[in-house]
């Protein structure tokens, strides 16, 4: 059971109104941007240098789905890889609100995270919590604002 309000919505609920289920995450027609008046939601860019954890599978799930619910996002499914050759993971945490990803390449001391999400979340704490984690030596981050500009005024 999901005991927390969900920022989702189904094309015939009105903004702001939540769902939940009792075995399965609710199925919407469409997310809608709750935060976000000019756009869907925010999308984070980040590169870090430096970082701990870069071949730790364990570390790295509990990092990015600990990281989805800091900024009040629900997890949907995890998965990761790590590849025996470099011993470099990628994974994704699937969310109701969009998704968080990870690639990391330890032979360039580097990883590359990913992180979009819309509606009641905050993509800032997901990487202030990250970036707490990981402690990486340098942080290079872009945002994107997705949508902004872009749509159409909602006629309802």
């Amino acid at each position: 059971m999901y005991n927390r309000p969900l920022s989702i919505c189904a094309d015939n609920e009105k903004p702001g109104s939540y769902r939940s289920s009792d075995d399965t995450p609710p199925q919407p027609n469409r997310l809608t941007a709750m935060n976000n008046t000019s756009g869907v939601g925010q999308h984070l860019i980040i590169d870090f240098i430096g970082a701990k954890y870069q071949t730790d599978v364990d570390q790295i799930e509990h990092a990015l789905t600990s990281a989805a619910e800091a900024s009040n996002a629900l997890v949907l499914h995890t998965n990761i890889h790590q590849f025996p050759d470099s011993n470099g993971v990628t994974g994704v945490v699937l969310l109701a609100e969009s998704h968080i990803s990870i690639h990391s390449w330890p032979e360039h001391d580097y990883m590359a995270l990913d992180i979009f999400m819309c509606g009641a979340t905050d993509p800032q704490l997901a990487l202030a919590w990250l970036t707490n984690f990981f402690e990486p030596v340098s942080v290079k981050t872009q945002v994107i604002d997705r949508g902004k500009g872009l749509l159409k005024k909602n006629s309802r």
